[in-house]
């Protein structure tokens, strides 16, 4: 066994799962189901790489759920049972393109309830560093999140309660 040194850690790659999937109203989901959901944004960047966009301008996955079973190390029954918690949590939309294709999976942003924003919540003050300014936009109130990489696919939208 020997330590990192400065070298290795730029070496390896990452999957990064956001903060917001540790708070309500996603904090019931399995460890599992946050580390799909990486897997899911990681592949984006693939999706972009390969052109696949809809004509909404949407960018979609292609990964079939043997291969994601196989790579991850998940039965396929664990596989799809994932899958289906992340569209119940509406991390995820799929559209079924017919029998013997692979569905495309379009990876949502996480959507945090304003009433997460009460500033005396510690949910949204370990979400938000104190300096990040929001992005106000039609669909809601975006914060790009902490220690982001990829700000495009790393925003939280603030969603009006009801």
């Amino acid at each position: 066994m020997r330590r990192y040194k400065l070298d290795d850690t730029l070496r390896e790659q990452y999957l990064a799962v956001p903060k917001i999937l540790f708070v309500p109203p996603y904090k019931k989901l399995s460890n599992d189901t946050r580390f799909l959901y990486a897997i899911l944004r990681e592949r984006i960047k693939l999706s972009q790489k390969n052109k696949w966009i809809n004509e909404k301008n949407e960018v979609y996955v292609i990964y079939p759920l043997k291969e994601i079973a196989t790579k991850w190390g998940f039965s396929r029954s664990t596989a799809s049972r994932l899958i289906e918690q992340l569209k119940v949590a509406g991390l995820i939309e799929t559209e079924r393109l017919g029998q013997g294709k692979a569905n495309r999976i379009f990876v949502c942003l996480p959507v945090l309830p304003e009433s997460e924003l009460d500033s005396q919540n510690p949910n949204f003050r370990n979400l938000i560093p104190s300096d990040e300014n929001p992005v106000v936009s039609n669909s809601g109130i975006l914060f790009p999140e902490m220690g982001s990489i990829n700000k495009n696919i790393d925003n939280i939208i603030i969603e009006k309660d009801r």
